[in-house]
């Protein structure tokens, strides 16, 4: 029968979990979620969205949408919102706060569509809740599998 033991090194102590920093991860979240939504834009998946929700809107209001946001707007604030959300989330200490925080960002970036339309602009905010849920999805599923560590220089 074989057995199971701990690894250990030449001084006998288990080895600890690896660490890594708080930058680092935020630029991967960021990075990955970033390349996520370039892959849906270039997918088309994004553009099925937002017209989704202008046709849900539409039906509702029964008017149409004549003005749109620039696109460079709607991808500044998912670049924005797809690095800060995870760097504000590593600062939170307790999941359920973690939690609180993503829902709640998202959320706002939601009631983006209906303030679009009373501005007479199309609905067009895929992009923008898609980086809330893919980047706060990650963080939440990364930070209880890995522990960040958080080093202060002393001056």
């Amino acid at each position: 029968m074989a057995t199971l033991t701990a690894v250990t090194d030449s001084h006998g102590v288990a080895p600890q979990r690896s660490t890594g920093s708080k930058a680092g991860a935020v630029v991967i979240v960021g990075g990955l979620t970033m390349l996520l939504l370039l892959t849906f834009e270039l997918a088309g998946l994004l553009d099925a969205i937002d017209r989704g929700i202008a046709g849900f809107f539409a039906e509702r209001l029964g008017e149409d949408f004549p003005l749109m946001l620039p696109l460079w707007v709607r991808w500044s604030v998912a670049a924005v919102l797809a690095f800060a959300l995870p760097a504000v989330m590593l600062l939170v200490a307790e999941r359920w706060r973690r939690v609180l925080l993503w829902i709640a960002c998202t959320l706002v970036m939601q009631a983006w569509a209906p303030v679009l339309c009373l501005a007479a602009h199309q609905p067009q905010v895929a992009v923008v809740v898609l980086a809330s849920l893919i980047s706060g999805a990650v963080v939440i599923l990364c930070a209880r599998r890995t522990q960040v560590v958080i080093q202060h220089e002393l001056s």
